[in-house]
């Protein structure tokens, strides 16, 4: 699991909503967006 966030984590910087939901990471896609809006 801890592979498949990093992996997802890189992509979401790329792009998250296209690969976000590709590789199932839609949750993580959310974890992300919320980090950037705070950030």
């Amino acid at each position: 699991m801890r592979l498949r966030l990093t992996i997802c984590r890189v992509i979401s910087g790329s792009n998250e909503l296209l690969t976000a939901p590709k590789y199932g990471c839609q949750e993580l896609d959310t974890s992300v967006s919320e980090r950037r809006g705070t950030t």
